[in-house]
């Protein structure tokens, strides 16, 4: 892709923002990643509410990683209410847990997640998983560009 693609991240982990942070880095990738720490901080910034207001500085994701287990809203909180924005629904979102627990991963499909996967991610394993998703995205988008073009 030409333009940075922007990961949204919302978890509470410093280990592993960190991680990710490393893995984009030695990508090489343009790839913007933008953090939060709980779950109602992702609500505010996926709304552009209060200091997150400006698109410039914080722009809607192409990618929503959500970890489960947040402080003051879970990522189930997070993705229910996500899929019921008319204007964000339509964001892929992945969530990212330590759990290993067939009912999670079950709600998590049925209130909309894209995937589940369970950490801990390896670095290797978050350098494919950003490099397949900015391909699905550059994809995407010239097929989204081409198919308007044709109405």
């Amino acid at each position: 892709m030409n333009e940075n693609m922007t990961i949204f991240l919302a978890e509470d982990e410093g280990n592993d923002v960190f991680l990710m942070q490393r893995a984009i880095r030695k990508m090489n990738a343009p790839i913007n990643l933008q953090r939060v720490k709980d779950g109602e901080e992702a609500i505010e910034y996926l709304s552009g509410r209060y200091k997150y207001a400006d698109r410039e500085l914080y722009p809607l994701p192409n990618l929503i990683l959500l970890d489960i287990n947040m402080p003051r809203k879970t990522g189930f909180d997070v993705l229910e209410w996500l899929k019921q924005q008319v204007t964000l629904n339509h964001i892929p979102v992945i969530m990212l847990t330590s759990s290993k627990v067939k009912t999670d991963k079950d709600r998590a499909l049925v209130l909309g997640a894209s995937a589940y996967l369970v950490k801990p991610l390896s670095f290797d394993q978050l350098k494919q998983l950003f490099t397949c998703t900015e391909q699905f995205l550059a994809t995407h988008i010239s097929w989204q560009s081409q198919n308007n073009q044709l109405h």
